[in-house]
């Protein structure tokens, strides 16, 4: 009973590990898609405040018209026009303001193929010491040899 006990704690270490590891992982991954969130909204905030700035500054330039044409005076009238013109055409040239590219909210270039880790999580199984190390070091060599998850496909916080 003991050392059924001792196992079954050992057991549960191993997997708690696993669990650890994988929790620290997630967490990480999703730190990285708030973060690039964060910097998209920012940006998206900016880019609105002076569309916004842009949208007001033409009103006052349609309301400001609108009251010249109401001027009863003809020569105040073309006066006033040749100023209201030099703003229309500066206006209409701030209006080349920056956009984001279509598609610029999309986020689906976070990937995690968990593929090849699903499949050596589905073969965990019992065995002996001597064949579990054998076995622990096949599997550190496959990874040293490439076949860890980055080259599966996982996305890091280095790639955006």
């Amino acid at each position: 009973q003991d050392n059924s006990r001792r196992q079954k704690q050992l057991l549960c270490e191993k997997f708690d590990s696993l669990y650890t590891i994988l929790e620290e992982r997630k967490k990480e991954m999703l730190q990285c898609i708030t973060r690039e969130q964060e910097e998209k909204v920012q940006y998206v905030r900016s880019l609105m405040r002076q569309h916004g700035d842009h949208l007001e500054g033409a009103s006052k330039l349609v309301e400001t018209a609108l009251q010249f044409t109401e001027e009863p005076q003809m020569a105040v009238f073309l006066q006033n026009t040749k100023q209201l013109i030099k703003k229309v055409i500066d206006t209409s040239k701030a209006a080349q303001l920056e956009r984001t590219e279509p598609g610029y909210e999309n986020m689906d270039h976070f990937v995690v193929n968990l593929g090849r880790a699903e499949q050596v999580l589905q073969k965990i199984n019992f065995q002996t010491d001597y064949q579990g190390e054998e076995e622990e070091e096949v599997e550190e060599e496959e990874i040293e040899e490439g076949g860890g998850a980055e080259e599966d496909g996982e996305t890091t916080d280095d790639q955006h």
